[in-house]
């Protein structure tokens, strides 16, 4: 069996202190659900125009990332889109 050790560490705060730091982590814990919440709602495919404005950056910025190989296209029906999941992983 394979030994697990806890670390403990003792640290002195201000009430103010420990309000910040729950303030900030629950904003943080929000945050993230705001995102997952917000992915739900996007299609499987998305065009250019709604990578842009998902990211609200330009669709020049876009077609960069696309150059850049951070996003591949991919024609479905004819016409260039890009996997929701691929765009997604832009964010990690």
């Amino acid at each position: 069996m394979e030994n697990q050790f806890k670390q403990v560490v003792q640290v002195e705060l201000t009430i103010e202190q420990l309000r910040q730091l729950m303030k900030e982590e629950i904003k943080t814990v929000v945050d993230q659900f705001k995102k997952e919440e917000s992915t739900k709602d996007l299609p499987e495919w998305l065009s250019q125009k709604e990578i842009a404005s998902y990211y609200n950056v330009s669709r020049q910025t876009v077609g960069n990332w696309e150059s850049q190989g951070l996003i591949t296209r991919k024609l479905i029906g004819g016409i260039p889109k890009f996997s929701k999941d691929e765009i997604l992983n832009l964010q990690k």
